[in-house]
């Protein structure tokens, strides 16, 4: 059940509209009600959580340093629900609505967004780090072209080795779906994020990819190489977000762009 706007949690936060929903929670524009300019967003979770735990310590830590990362202020439960309270970032846009509008990208702009968004990743998962849920409509993108990371729901550590299946079906890699957590399933998800860039089509089917090329021949065969990589359906055969970001750096030079 959604909260109703006006509604007021911890004496802190009053809710101002429902942004959005999916399978996991509610996300919606708020604002503290002692500087009612100070907006912020607030994602709901369906179920309680414990906010201590690692992942979500790691992440509060990681948002302060990482600029790519939409930063998470707090996290708190009341009864059955559980909060995370996130920076606001006005005058954004998700990579979803960029891509349903404007692809197939230039292979310089696609470029460009996947070493931001690999750069992300590498320090999340140099902390051990899991997101799990990589999607266009997951990623912001500022008036100044540079790209943030949203939505830590489902998030978590490698410490882990067992969880339910989750992800986004058409992102989540094949692993997930028998509950197994690992890094590369982030390097599944950002493949099939920089194929849409690249294609501006989603698969038919579950995992399955129409070579880049076919449908976009001016993307070049190294930048299309890499990304078929990390849509290896055998996870050990994908390569580190390290690997991917290094790569893409060198593609960009021999660009000369």
């Amino acid at each position: 059940m959604s909260l109703n706007i006006d509604t007021i949690l911890k004496n802190k936060y009053r809710i101002l509209k429902k942004l959005g929903s999916g399978a996991f929670g509610v996300v919606y524009l708020a604002e503290t009600v002692e500087s009612p300019n100070h907006k912020i967003i607030i994602k709901e979770f369906l179920n309680p959580k414990d906010k201590t735990e690692k992942s979500i310590i790691e992440i509060e830590s990681i948002s302060l340093e990482q600029t790519g990362i939409q930063r998470l202020l707090t996290s708190f439960s009341t009864r059955d629900r559980y909060y995370q309270v996130f920076e606001f970032t006005p005058e954004a846009t998700t990579l979803r609505e960029l891509i349903d509008k404007s692809t197939p990208f230039f292979e310089g702009k696609a470029i460009s967004f996947g070493i931001q968004l690999s750069d992300i990743l590498k320090e999340f998962h140099s902390h051990g780090i899991v997101h799990r849920d990589i999607k266009p409509s997951n990623i912001l993108i500022t008036s100044d072209q540079q790209l943030k990371v949203i939505d830590f729901g489902i998030a978590t550590s490698i410490v882990k080795k067992q969880a339910k299946p989750v992800g986004t079906v058409g992102y989540a890699a094949p692993e997930q779906y028998h509950g197994v957590i690992d890094l590369r399933s982030d390097v599944y998800s950002f493949g099939v994020v920089l194929y849409e860039m690249l294609t501006g089509r989603r698969s038919k089917s579950r995992f399955s990819f129409i070579p880049i090329q076919k449908i976009n021949p001016k993307v070049s065969f190294k930048l299309a190489n890499l990304i078929h990589k990390c849509l290896e359906l055998d996870r050990m055969k994908r390569p580190s977000m390290s690997e991917i970001y290094n790569t893409l750096l060198s593609i960009r030079c021999e660009r000369g762009k």
